[in-house]
C-alpha cells in the first residue's frame, strides 16, 4: 500500500526544525511541514502553558489554565469542505485541553500515543462527527512531546488516508526529535533574553556612570562614593572643599564618615542606612557635616545604591551654608520690624 508519509520526509522536515532557533519558528515549520504532506488534513500542536505562549495567546496569557491545561499553540491543514474555515487559528473550540479529556488529553496525562487507524467505526472518538465525515478525516495519530522525561504537549495529526502503522512509528520518532527542538529553541530564547537584560543593564549600567561623572567633574554639588559599612570610597573636590579635606586625606583614608557626623545626626543617618538596605535610595534630608577644623556646614544629603541590593553607593550633598544665613537674616529682619 502506498504511503504518503515516508521517512525520508520526516528526516528532512526534522532537520530543518533543528535549524531554528525561536520556539514560534519551530512549532509553525512543524505543523505547515507534516500538513504539506499528501493526504494529510490537519495537525495541531498542543504545549504547557509553562513550556511557551505564542504571540496569538499574549493578550490572555493573564489567564490561569493552571498544570492541567494545554494549549494550542500551532496549527496548520488544508481543509475541502469547510470553506471560510481558518486552520491556523489558535482560539477557539479546541484552544484548550485539559488532560484526561478527549484524545489529545488523554495523551498528554498517559504519556502515551493514540493512534485511530479508522475513525469510522470509532465516531465516539470524535468530538465532531459531521466535521470528520465533511473533511473525510480516515485517522487520527496523537504523540507525546516529551524532553527528558518532562512532558511539553501533544502533538496530532489527522490524516484523510487511513495510516499504517509503520508511519504511526514514524511520526513517533518525529515527535521525539520535535520535543528536543521545541526544547532547543526554548533555551536558545532564553539565552537570547537573559543576554539581552544584561546588555541592557550594562547600557544603563554605563548611562548612569557617565551621568555621574559628569556630575562629579562638574563640581555643581557635592559628590561622595560610599560603602554601607561607612567607608568613603571617592569624592568630588566641591565635597571635599565643602568638609575642607584634601584629595590626599581621602586617598589615605582620613575622610570617614563617622567623624563627618556629628553625633546627634547619627541616628538620621542610621535611618537612612535602613531605607537603602530595604529600597536602595533614601530621601533627601538636611544635616550638618563636621569639617577638618571643627566647624560645621548645612548641607542637604540624598543618595542611592548602584544596585538595589549592593554595598556601594553614590550621594549627593548641597551646601546650605547660603541659604541658612538668608533665612537667619530675614528672621532678624523681622524681629526688628516688630520692634
Amino acid at each position: 500500500m502506498e504511503t504518503s508519509i515516508t521517512a525520508g520526509q520526516l528526516l528532512s522536515l526534522a532537520v530543518t526544525v533543528t535549524a531554528e532557533q525561536h520556539v514560534d519558528s519551530v512549532l509553525r515549520k512543524i505543523v505547515e511541514g507534516l500538513a504539506s504532506q499528501p493526504d494529510v488534513a490537519l495537525v495541531r500542536i498542543w504545549l504547557l502553558p509553562s513550556v511557551h505562549i505564542p504571540n496569538a495567546w499574549q493578550e490572555g496569557a493573564h489567564c490561569q489554565d493552571g498544570i492541567g491545561h494545554l494549549r494550542l499553540v500551532a496549527s496548520a491543514g488544508k481543509p475541502i469542505g469547510s470553506p471560510g474555515e481558518d486552520w491556523s487559528f489558535l482560539q477557539g473550540r479546541f484552544s484548550r485541553f485539559p488532560l484526561n479529556i478527549g484524545k489529545v488529553g488523554q495523551v498528554a496525562a498517559d504519556r502515551h500515543p493514540i493512534f485511530i487507524k479508522d475513525l469510522a467505526p470509532q465516531d465516539t472518538w470524535v468530538v465532531r462527527p459531521e466535521w470528520a465525515e465533511r473533511e473525510e478525516i480516515r485517522s487520527f495519530a496523537g504523540h507525546p512531546l516529551i524532553f527528558r522525561e518532562k512532558l511539553l504537549g501533544v502533538i496530532g495529526l489527522f490524516s484523510r488516508r487511513r495510516l499504517d502503522d509503520q508511519e504511526f512509528t514514524w511520526l513517533g520518532l518525529f515527535a521525539n526529535h520535535a520535543a528536543v527542538a521545541i526544547a532547543n529553541a526554548r533555551a536558545f530564547e532564553e539565552v537570547a533574553e537573559r543576554q539581552k537584560r544584561e546588555a541592557e543593564v550594562r547600557e544603563l549600567a554605563s548611562g548612569l556612570e557617565a551621568k555621574i561623572r559628569r556630575l562629579v567633574e562638574a563640581n555643581v554639588v557635592g559628590i561622595v562614593m560610599f560603602t554601607l559599612e561607612g567607608a568613603i570610597t571617592g569624592a568630588n573636590d566641591a565635597f571635599l572643599q565643602m568638609v575642607q579635606y584634601s584629595r590626599e586625606d581621602l586617598a589615605t583614608g582620613r575622610v570617614v564618615w563617622m567623624d563627618l557626623t556629628p553625633a546627634e545626626w547619627r541616628a538620621r543617618d542610621e535611618q537612612a542606612i535602613t531605607e537603602l538596605r530595604t529600597t536602595g535610595v533614601f530621601r533627601p534630608f538636611e544635616k550638618e557635616y563636621v569639617r577638618k577644623d571643627c566647624s560645621r556646614v548645612p548641607v542637604l544629603l540624598g543618595g542611592a545604591l548602584f544596585e538595589e541590593s549592593g554595598n556601594e553607593g553614590v550621594a549627593f550633598s548641597v551646601d546650605l551654608s547660603e541659604q541658612k544665613q538668608a533665612e537667619r537674616a530675614l528672621r532678624r529682619r523681622d524681629r526688628k520690624s516688630v520692634v
